[in-house]
């Protein structure tokens, strides 16, 4: 029983001398808090919380996304340093618009694009615009009423004006003149020519006095549809002031035989009788190939008689 109160007393003398060290020792502090109000007047060491590993504030990420919001989370995380999944938490963390969340700077810029586009909406319409494309579109205006009305508005203003517009550039004389002064025409999206009436006529014009030829280039001609025969004499040929070389294509007997043939294929066609018809078509054969024949018989009875005379 003594043994135990003399180590309980032990115990009792060695925290009085442990709290007799603790109040000799002097602990430094750098400041003296003299009036709690002056607080704020305490220096700053850690400054602002720094969210990225190029130590970004959360001022600088609002300003960056909040001055470009075409860019994308995957932009911001290559430049950063991060993923793209903290770019979208701390989007999330400030308040600010998801990278597909509607965006009215976007969105006009969008129908800029599609005014361009002459009214069509196609994948190549959003090329230029990041992370943007016709699926998101649809995303935007699939439950706004207004937004859809003002994408409908403006695809069918671009496509009206394009392909019925009231008036057109002519390229040559560089003047807007109504539509009508313009020749209709069936191909272009508003199935007018390009140049417009007085612009056409002129050139159309001088293109023809160009290739004006009053008088035979050559002496001899190859007929075109019986090249067999090789040159023959210019007065085989009837003139025309539209070939470069005043003389047709044809020879004159060739031309004949061709009118000749023709008249009478079209009586044939013209039978009502089937039966007849067929039988007739049989007898007079290919009436091109006819054409031909004949006409290169009565060419060569024209040649040894024009030889004959130069003989002569």
């Amino acid at each position: 029983m003594d043994k135990y109160e003399d180590r309980i007393n032990d115990n009792e003398l060695a925290d009085e001398r442990l709290v007799s060290d603790m109040d000799n020792v002097k602990v430094e502090t750098p400041y003296i808090l003299n009036n709690m109000e002056n607080l704020n007047e305490l220096p700053q060491f850690s400054g602002p919380k720094r969210y990225t590993k190029e130590k970004l504030t959360r001022e600088q990420i609002v300003e960056k996304i909040t001055s470009d919001p075409i860019k994308t989370n995957l932009f911001w995380a290559d430049e950063w340093g991060c993923s793209r999944e903290r770019v979208r938490q701390l989007r999330e963390q400030f308040g600010l618009a998801g990278a597909s969340d509607f965006n009215l700077e976007i969105f006009n810029l969008a129908l800029e694009k599609i005014s361009k586009a002459r009214g069509f909406i196609t994948a190549h319409t959003f090329k230029d615009i990041p992370n943007f494309s016709v699926r998101k579109l649809n995303t935007w205006i699939q439950d706004k009423p207004h937004l859809k009305q003002q994408v409908e508005l403006i695809r069918q203003e671009a496509y009206n004006l394009t392909h019925y517009p009231s008036h057109k550039l002519c390229p040559f004389c560089d003047k807007t003149l109504p539509i009508d002064n313009f020749y209709v025409s069936k191909v272009g999206r508003d199935k007018r020519m390009n140049k417009c009436n007085n612009c056409n006529v002129k050139i159309v014009k001088a293109y023809y006095d160009k290739r004006d030829v009053p008088n035979p280039t050559v002496t001899e001609k190859t007929c075109a549809s019986i090249r067999s025969l090789g040159p023959l004499p210019a007065s085989f040929f009837h003139r025309s002031r539209k070939a470069s070389s005043g003389l047709q294509y044809s020879s004159k007997r060739y031309m004949e035989c061709y009118s000749r043939n023709k008249i009478k294929y079209n009586k044939i066609m013209k039978i009502e009788d089937n039966n007849i018809r067929q039988q007739e078509l049989q007898l007079f054969g290919d009436w091109q190939q006819r054409t031909k024949n004949e006409a290169k018989e009565l060419l060569i009875k024209d040649l040894e008689e024009y030889n004959l005379l130069n003989l002569e």
